[in-house]
């Protein structure tokens, strides 16, 4: 591999950290571009629309967002069972993610 190239890696599931709408529009592109997706949600989310349309769906926690979303250990766990090759976090509004993506690059 050349000094500046991209090493590219495969993969077929995402594991998708967020809920409602931006879930649902991110798996619909994910879907056309033929990967599957695995949602994460919390115990006021379990009948939501994006944890129905997930191939995967992993509880995170209860209802309060500080209790589920928010909570670091949670969503890496999430990924862990999930066994998603690629985890992404593309949420730079997150209060949490400069400690989330220092993980999942520890993780990878």
């Amino acid at each position: 591999m050349s000094k500046g190239s991209i090493k590219r890696t495969p993969f077929h599931k995402i594991l998708i950290a967020n809920r409602g709408e931006i879930a649902l529009r991110i798996m619909r592109t994910a879907r056309r571009l033929g990967y599957g997706v695995v949602a994460v949600y919390s115990d006021a989310d379990r009948d939501a629309l994006h944890v129905r349309e997930a191939d995967q769906a992993v509880r995170v926690g209860a209802a309060l967002p500080a209790q589920s979303y928010l909570r670091i250990e949670a969503i890496l766990s999430a990924a862990k069972v999930s066994a998603p090759p690629k985890r992404s976090c593309r949420r730079p509004a997150c209060p949490a993610f400069p400690a989330i993506r220092a993980r999942l690059k520890a993780m990878l």
